[in-house]
């Protein structure tokens, strides 16, 4: 008989790696995740409403099996509980409950604190996800898991005081950096709430929309004015480190360690094909055989981008994409889903060496695994529908799981988007090396805000693209099922009228941009980026060379080129000719408007001199009389 999965409580004070977990969690059969928060006082409300089993055979005191615990939680305001009360709290009232820590540092015990006895393992929050999932097995499993491991310091129970010392400077930046950020992105939560009111006055929404921009600004500059120093602590204590298996420097720069295990479940399909490198990211990549260690993880602009899916997310554009059918609590949940994805795969390049000259071979592929992590993450693995009518499977009828029958769609996705965002070399080099970024031919530091500016216009870019080819498949395939409509779509696309329409507009636009659109940007050397301002999903376009894709155009593509060329040959001379044309009709008209001048003034002048003659006449014939 199968064992029930195991219940999990889920508790990080980051609302994005708390999603993330929850969504990695819940990929697997044997793990439920029953609860999640970023706050200890909800955390133990949680627990108690759990303890309340409507089961009489449940265990009273213990509602669930494993509490997976961030070591900062509540490290940033006196007022919140922090994690090593909760642990005392949860050790005094559910003592079964196995806790599980996560924390920034490799060593389990990093500022020597004492354990209670019912915290049984602890993890880096950089590690492969699979080894996360193998942890929480483990602590559910009644056994201990402390990685590679270091001198653990647990307390039977006897002494519950617990001490955790610090003193770094870079903590404490950090820790007052995200108590701002959480204050801030709460007060815009309850901006972008009063601003979907549809009773607003034109002054109220205008008010409103000005102190969304005002904490928007706030924001940065707490990251920018907050960010901690790099400093160099003491290695961790380690029991043998022979037999660690990747550690980590408090620099931030790990030592190579084994590739991640390619993700289950993944489409197997052509070997992975190498991308056409463009000029201006293989002119940045270092020369071969030179290596470059990755640098932490960028996480204030992570954030900052995180910060702006908060905003309406409208379409601001003159073109359909695809995630305007969605609801705005969907469309905002996709995006937070592939900035999470693309950071768990930046920590995978990160913790696995990937040299800044592999990156062109592994482009596709890093793309295309971003997608199945989003496609999976988003709609749940084994999430599944049922179909009254299937003509493109054998199968009449029946139920079947929605993830697979989407990762189908993998070619036709990848040549009709996921190939096609631009500069994606160019944004890893930066995020993973800080390689500089070319800015109109002009290579800026990667501390300049302009090239801050850049890789968060690219970043914006890419996850509205990956984004939309998330629910790409979604609407070829099963966009007029009613469970789909119901939990995804936005009520205005609920008929099936108006789902053929909005598929009929994606249809014209795919033409326009493959005919018409995109040849003309190549030609003209420039991308078109998706980004997200205040009010919603803007469009903009910025130079970069695009020679070689120039030189590969055939067919109508080429043509446009052509027409373009011709027309910017001839337009000049034709403009000329009209230029001239009207300076000779302007001329005339002149003389024209001279003559008829002067005929006018002769005419009221030999009226004028009428008048003066009949005057003249009749006081003569008077003075006659």
């Amino acid at each position: 008989m199968s064992h029930p999965p195991f219940q999990l409580l889920l508790i990080d004070q980051d609302p994005i790696f708390l999603l993330g977990l929850s969504s990695l969690c819940e990929q697997s059969t044997d793990l439920q995740v029953v609860g999640q928060t970023t706050d200890g006082t909800r955390a133990l409300e949680t627990l108690s409403t759990l303890a309340t089993p409507t089961d009489p055979t449940a265990i009273a005191d213990r509602p669930v099996d494993v509490v997976v615990l961030d070591l900062q939680l509540g490290s940033t305001e006196p007022s919140e509980v922090t994690s090593f009360s909760l642990m005392a709290e949860l050790w005094e009232r559910y003592p079964q409950v196995s806790l599980l820590l996560l924390g920034r540092s490799p060593d389990p015990n990093p500022e020597g604190a004492e354990y209670l006895g019912n915290v049984k393992g602890y993890c880096p929050k950089g590690i492969a996800g699979s080894e996360l999932l193998q942890a929480i097995r483990t602590v559910a499993s009644g056994e201990t898991y402390w990685g590679s491991g270091g001198n653990i310091r647990v307390s039977t129970g006897q002494s519950r005081s617990i001490s955790r010392r610090g003193g770094l400077i870079g903590v404490l930046l950090e820790d007052l950096r995200r108590s701002g950020l959480r204050q801030i992105d709460a007060e815009i939560r309850q901006v972008n709430q009063y601003l979907q009111g549809d009773r607003l006055s034109d002054f109220d929404r205008l008010f409103g929309q000005g102190r969304r921009r005002e904490l928007l600004t706030a924001r940065w500059m707490v990251n920018k004015l907050l960010a901690p120093p790099v400093s160099e602590p003491p290695p961790p204590l380690s029991a043998n480190p022979g037999d660690r298996r990747s550690q980590v420097n408090y620099s931030g720069q790990p030592h190579r360690i084994p590739a991640p295990p390619e993700r289950p479940n993944r489409p197997r399909t052509s070997s992975d094909r190498t991308s056409l490198v463009r000029a201006s990211a293989a002119e940045l990549l270092p020369p071969t055989g030179s290596e470059l260690s990755p640098i932490p993880l960028p996480r204030p602009l992570l954030e900052a981008v995180a910060a702006k899916i908060e905003t309406p997310l409208a379409n601001l554009t003159d073109t359909v994409i695809e995630i305007d059918i969605l609801h705005l609590d969907k469309k905002q949940e996709l995006l937070y889903t592939v900035l999470y994805q693309f950071e768990e795969i930046l920590a995978q390049l990160r913790y696995a060496q990937v040299q800044a000259t592999e990156l062109p071979s592994k482009r596709d592929r890093i793309i295309r695994d971003l997608w199945e992590m989003s496609v999976t993450a988003y709609f749940g693995k084994y999430y599944s529908i049922t179909l009254g009518l299937r003509n493109s499977s054998p199968n009449a009828l029946g139920e079947f799981d929605l993830v697979p029958f989407l990762l189908e769609e993998i070619e036709l996705v990848e040549g009709a988007l996921l190939n096609k965002i631009p500069l994606v070399l160019d944004l890893l080099a930066y995020l993973l090396y800080q390689i500089p970024l070319a800015i109109e031919n002009v290579t800026y530091p990667p501390e300049d805000p302009k090239s801050i500016a850049r890789a968060t216009a690219l970043l914006e870019n890419l996850i509205i693209q990956v984004a939309n080819a998330v629910i790409q498949p979604l609407l070829n395939r099963v966009a007029d099922v009613e469970a789909i409509k119901l939990n995804f779509l936005d009520k205005h696309w609920l008929s099936t009228r108006e789902i053929e329409r909005f598929r009929n507009d994606l249809s014209w636009k795919y033409r326009r941009e493959n005919l018409w659109v995109e040849p003309k940007a190549i030609f003209e050397s420039r991308h078109w980026l998706y980004i997200l301002e205040d009010r919603g999903i803007e469009k903009i376009q910025i130079y970069s060379p695009r020679r070689q894709e120039l030189v590969g155009l055939k067919g109508p593509r080429l043509w446009v080129t052509l027409l373009l060329e011709t027309r910017d040959a001839i337009s000049p001379r034709v403009k000329a000719v009209l230029l001239s044309l009207g300076d000779g009709a302007r001329y005339l008209l002149i003389q024209l408007g001279k003559g008829i001048g002067l005929i006018g003034r002769g005419i009221l002048q030999g009226i004028g001199s009428s008048f003066q003659e009949s005057r003249f006449s009749r006081n003569r014939e008077e003075q006659n009389r």
